[in-house]
């Protein structure tokens, strides 16, 4: 080609098209490529299940002040609905509720006894809409006053600010994040915030997430408080869904494993119907502790203290020791693999961020251009289709090779 020209090439395999690329000399316009998709007709159930992290499944932005959070839809997906629909098209049966304002109690409950539940009521429409079985996760983010000397403004709203039980409305620091203080409520007040969300919409979420990487901002103790308050409430009101009390990261310098020793030594695994996990000190490719043997030790500690309850990786957000998104597709399959070969009930580890593009415009962020599937959408495509479901047989180990029977 000279300069500044492209040519377009369509492609076609068995009389089936499957769209085309363009190669180019023109500064800025990268090749394009093109997904085709199976139609995937798994839905939530039992074996193995693959998930995505992406909030209310619409295309929305959240605009953040400091006195209020609104919510604006963006086209960047297409017209209302379609975002949904690519989620599903992804292989996804189920939804985590990261990556919106829907987990913060202070935009659900902006007042002490006053729910806004505008959010809630998106996610599981869009849910049935699109055969995805929602999960609900409540942030300890909706308690973090200050990080690194910055104030979190509207977040933590005054109410919940006042109910803190030792006295520092302004918030402390409890955990192993230095750089990051919180206010922390009586068991009582979180409790009566879940109730209110099952009694509203029983048996509706997959499961209840209670203050997704504790570990770094409150103790083993304060944590199984919590627990202990709200189990008996999703029995009550939303026995359906499980409760998972304990989601522990391995983000800046956490430590899983101890972190469930520390749990099981206090007796805490008995609040909570099933196990979760950030798996950050393994996230995948180069990781110098491998993803199975880390999620072995995590069960070891389990069997150990006597509990035998479902596990389930709901986040990682890079599959190598980089933070960014230049992962090859690949290792979402292996990620796949490796939690579906070890016994891990299910996987929500990515956000859907990652999987789409703008192919014009190399490294934009959502604002303002639309965004289409790529590689890594068409490797969840193909991991939903032959992994939702399965169930590990064996497990096959020599030297470097780790396989799975399934």
């Amino acid at each position: 080609l000279k300069k500044n020209q492209a040519v377009t090439k369509e492609v076609v395999f068995k009389n089936i098209p499957y769209g085309g690329f363009t190669i180019s000399t023109i500064p800025d316009l990268v090749e394009r490529s093109f997904v085709r998709i199976h139609e995937n007709n798994a839905v939530w159930g039992s074996g193995y299940q693959v998930g995505l992290i992406s909030g209310m499944l619409e295309s929305t932005q959240e605009f953040v002040s400091p006195e209020s959070v609104q919510l604006y839809w963006s086209n960047v997906y297409g017209k209302p609905g379609d975002f949904g629909r690519m989620v599903r098209m992804a292989g996804a049966t189920w939804n985590q509720s990261w990556r919106c304002y829907n987990g913060y109690i202070g935009v659900l409950q902006p007042e002490q006894g006053k729910f806004d539940w505008s959010r809630t009521d998106l996610q599981l429409k869009n849910a049935r809409n699109n055969k995805i079985k929602p999960s609900f996760a409540m942030f300890t983010q909706s308690l973090l006053v200050k990080r690194s000397g910055q104030d979190m403004g509207m977040l933590v709203p005054p109410w919940l600010r006042q109910t803190d039980r030792y006295g520092h409305p302004e918030g402390k620091t409890y955990g192993n994040w230095q750089q990051f203080k919180i206010v922390v409520p009586p068991p009582q007040v979180i409790a009566d915030h879940v109730k209110a969300l099952l009694q509203r919409y029983p048996n509706q979420y997959a499961n209840i997430q209670l203050f997704g990487e504790f570990n770094g901002y409150m103790t083993p103790a304060m944590i199984s408080e919590y627990a202990a308050a709200i189990l008996p409430l999703v029995k009550k009101y939303s026995p359906e869904s499980q409760f998972i009390a304990y989601t522990p990261t391995g983000d800046f310098q956490g430590n899983v494993g101890l972190c469930y020793q520390q749990l099981m030594k206090i007796g805490a695994g008995k609040y909570t119907q099933a196990y979760s996990f950030h798996p950050y000190d393994s996230p995948m490719d180069d990781s110098p502790n491998p993803a199975q043997k880390s999620i072995r030790a995590i069960k070891k500690s389990f069997r150990d203290a006597g509990m035998n309850m479902p596990l389930w990786n709901t986040e990682v957000y890079y599959l190598h020791k980089t933070w960014d998104y230049n992962y090859e597709a690949a290792a979402i399959t292996r990620r796949f693999a490796i939690d579906m070969g070890e016994g891990v009930r299910a996987s929500s580890p990515l956000t859907d961020k990652p999987l789409f593009d703008n192919h014009k415009t190399p490294l934009c962020d959502f604002n303002n251009t639309l965004m289409e599937p790529n590689a890594k959408f068409a490797a969840y495509n193909a991991a939903g289709h032959f992994f939702n479901g399965a169930v590990p047989v064996a497990t096959l180990e020599n030297n470097s090779v780790l396989g799975y029977t399934f």
